[in-house]
Parts: structure tokens; C-alpha cells; sequence
């Protein structure tokens, strides 16, 4: 994929994720990273934004009982099916 002048490049890693024993990703909704390298991995399970640095361990989990059915994920927004708005950056659950 090329975006702009530069070329993007992905490779999947499997077992990159260090989660909690007993964690799993539900139908993941979409991916994004912020710019301190944080990955955000937004899914359809019992913690729906998972959080990891970019070596793939486990930062921290939030979300549990606001989302039903979460649609995506950008690094400042997330879009919950419930309400089908993509909320704003300063309403954004974090």
C-alpha cells in the first residue's frame, strides 16, 4: 500500500500480543496506534480496547460495559454500533 510518498508495508506476527492469562481478541473491530507507539485493539470481547506497547505487551484494558457491538477505532475516536456516531475527539472514551 502507498500512502503519500511513502510506502507502508505490513506483516502479520502471530503471538505478537502478550495478554492476561485467559484474554482472547472477539471479532476485532479495527487496530490503531497512537504516537507513543501505543496499539489499540478495539474487539467485540469482555474488554473491548485492549492496550500494548509496540512490543506487544500488555498495557492496560478499558471499556467493559460501554460498547455494544464496537464498529472501529482511530487513535483519537472510537464508534460504538449502539449509537452509530463516531464520537468527537473531546468525547472520546479513553
Amino acid at each position: 500500500m502507498a500512502l503519500g510518498q511513502h510506502k507502508i508495508e505490513y506483516e502479520v506476527l502471530e503471538g505478537w500480543e502478550q495478554m492476561p492469562d485467559g484474554w482472547s481478541f472477539v471479532e476485532v473491530a479495527g487496530v490503531a496506534c497512537d504516537s507513543h507507539d501505543r496499539v489499540y485493539v478495539f474487539n467485540r470481547g469482555a474488554h473491548p480496547m485492549i492496550v500494548f506497547d509496540k512490543e506487544g505487551r500488555f498495557l492496560n484494558a478499558w471499556g467493559e460495559g460501554l460498547f455494544k457491538g464496537p464498529r472501529g477505532v482511530s487513535a483519537v475516536c472510537v464508534c460504538n454500533a449502539s449509537r452509530h456516531n463516531p464520537r468527537r475527539k473531546h468525547e472520546c472514551y479513553r
